[in-house]
């Protein structure tokens, strides 16, 4: 396995929930057909594969599965979506996280194959995690951090051991304050009226909802740091 175990430094419970590998998805992250070209496909089958203490995924709208279960992934390879057109930087990393929600990490390893479906896909949803940081930023003891997507050092940022170094993954990054959330949400930074109210808190939710838990220690770039997963609620 790829992730290098080791017990944790804080002990606490875990809350799992089962959940199925989104192949539909997946399935057009390797057609090749991708609407931005930051986000180029892989030829490696591992790439699309989920490994363990990965960040997992969903799409905000999906109208293929009925059966009950989250659909998920952790890579993003070829992904396409309308909004990503012409994007780039952090305005391409805005628009990935808002066409995707966070679901939880991936306590095991999944291959989309029949084995692998028989044996089960499980993901963390609360809890202490151990995770690598892939961001170019330090992560600070007791700092709020969220899912990002590092696409300025992407080739060069997968530390661990069996990805394939193309792999766009998921990362934690720090969160910023609430008093710069609320600023953000407001971008025309003008009394908001009556009519704006709905738009101005459905940017706050969404901003807030990024936020996936708390670093309980100290982690530059490449390290690894036990974080409590948090219930994600914008009040």
């Amino acid at each position: 396995m790829s992730f290098d175990r080791r017990p944790k430094r804080i002990a606490g419970p875990g809350f799992h929930v089962n959940v199925r590998y989104d192949d539909e998805t997946a399935a057009q992250m390797r057609s090749g057909i991708t609407s931005n070209t930051n986000l180029p496909r892989s030829n490696s089958d591992e790439c699309y594969d989920v490994k363990e203490m990965e960040l997992l995924v969903t799409k905000r709208v999906s109208a293929m599965y009925r059966d009950g279960y989250t659909h998920c992934f952790s890579m993003l390879n070829g992904y396409t979506s309308d909004k990503l057109l012409n994007k780039t930087g952090n305005d391409l990393e805005t628009a990935i996280l808002k066409d995707l929600k966070f679901v939880g990490v991936a306590v095991t390893e999944y291959k989309p194959s029949k084995a692998y479906s028989e044996q089960g896909f499980v993901a963390q949803v609360g809890g202490v995690v151990t995770l690598l940081n892939e961001s170019s930023d330090t992560i600070k003891p007791g700092q709020k951090v969220r899912i990002g997507v590092e696409l300025n050092i992407r080739r060069n940022i997968t530390r661990d051991k069996g990805i394939p170094r193309e792999k766009i993954r998921f990362c934690i990054k720090p969160a910023v304050d609430t008093e710069t959330m609320i600023n953000e949400a407001n971008p025309n930074k003008t009394p908001i009226e009556h009519n704006d109210l709905e738009e101005f808190l459905d940017n706050y939710r969404q901003m807030h909802d990024l936020v996936i838990g708390k670093a309980l220690g100290l982690a530059k770039p490449g390290d690894r740091v036990e974080v409590l997963l948090q219930p994600r609620h914008a009040y």
